[in-house]
């Protein structure tokens, strides 16, 4: 926690750690591989991206199939088509922030105890802030109306049943859209995202409870049955990651917010429910800033997150002598390329079959 926390002056360690202790784990939009930096003052500017033909073969440089950029000696050289140059598609950094008072006298009062009343103070502001990222960020991982997309009773080459159900193959369903990706766009996803109730779904799944796990041993490559061990989180993620190809890791959006109204009871609900999608992100790897400018490198990207400032803490100098005033604060962006919406497939409705 406290390597994501900055602050003007020093701050005690107790105060980073009793912040830290509000909102376990790390956020979502900390995990996923598309993350970029935005740095320099760049709030707002945009994704540049290639069309993926100009990653897939040189006929789309030449309009000819074959050795189309073989060249001889005085010949003009292969250029893109007009309609394959870089693709803009405008990100702004949102900066996220609250603020807190703290009284005088509670100052005083707390003693050597400060900077613990401090971190009591701020860590809501920490859950608030990160739920608010996290909101925006799992509504575009999920985002049927971009996407590829598809219920499990309709995916094309899936089982059709419900995940919950027996019969189900979640594996299949998986590679069916791991295929339906490269089918569109040459490309296969590298990363997913599942939301929490589809990770318990998998947890005690028969092709869970019944994997294999292959390990070195000294005698060669050893199966071991995990029937047991197989359902902390960590490695529920790490079997599906490596059973749907998923390189880049799978990750679980598990956020939930209070649906209530002020002064109503607390109602807390899932921030996605029934969900399960893959997204490429090889485009980020090579990933540069020139001016408010951020450059894709080769390959496809689905989703890119400008990152232009990870969170601070600020205690502000104010007028008022009567207490202190903390902010805190973040800005990134979010940013789904204008050409690149095949590269991503978000299935729905995992628990209803055909």
């Amino acid at each position: 926690m406290s390597s994501t926390l900055q602050s003007q002056g020093r701050v005690d360690p107790i105060l980073l750690d009793g912040i830290g202790f509000a909102a376990p784990g790390r956020p979502l939009f900390q995990q996923l591989p598309c993350r970029v930096p935005a740095t320099g003052g760049a709030y707002a500017g945009y994704v540049n991206a290639y069309p993926l033909a100009l990653h897939l073969g040189d006929a789309n440089l030449t309009g000819t199939s074959g050795a189309g950029i073989q060249r001889q000696s005085g010949s003009a050289y292969a250029r893109p088509y007009a309609g394959h140059r870089v693709v803009q598609t405008a990100y702004a950094c949102i900066e996220r922030a609250v603020a807190v008072d703290i009284d005088e006298q509670d100052l005083m009062r707390a003693g050597a105890n400060v900077d613990r009343l401090r971190a009591a103070q701020i860590a809501p502001l920490w859950a608030t802030t990160r739920l608010a990222a996290e909101r925006a960020l799992i509504a575009k991982v999920f985002d049927t109306s971009t996407y590829l997309t598809a219920t499990v009773a309709a995916l094309t080459g899936g089982s059709g049943i419900s995940w919950k159900a027996a019969g189900s193959t979640p594996t299949s369903d998986g590679l069916a859209m791991r295929k339906a990706i490269r089918d569109a766009t040459g490309q296969a996803p590298d990363y997913g995202v599942i939301s929490y109730d589809v990770l318990d779904a998998l947890r005690y799944h028969p092709e869970t409870l019944n994997a294999k796990v292959y390990g070195d041993t000294a005698d060669g490559p050893a199966a071991v049955i995990v029937r047991d061990t197989i359902v902390e989180d960590d490695a529920v993620l790490a079997l599906w990651a490596r059973r749907w190809k998923l390189p880049n890791g799978l990750f679980v959006a598990d956020s939930m917010y209070n649906a209530a109204m002020p002064g109503q009871s607390v109602s807390l609900t899932d921030i996605s429910t029934a969900k399960v999608a893959f997204h490429c992100s090889q485009g980020t790897r090579g990933a540069f800033q020139v001016g408010n400018d951020v450059n894709l490198g080769a390959g496809p990207a689905s989703l890119v997150i400008p990152v232009e400032d990870d969170f601070r803490l600020l205690v502000n100098p104010i007028t008022d002598p009567h207490g202190e005033q903390w902010t805190l604060k973040h800005s990134y962006g979010i940013c789904q390329p204008s050409n690149m919406t095949s590269t991503a497939f978000v299935l729905t409705a995992c628990f209803t079959s055909a």
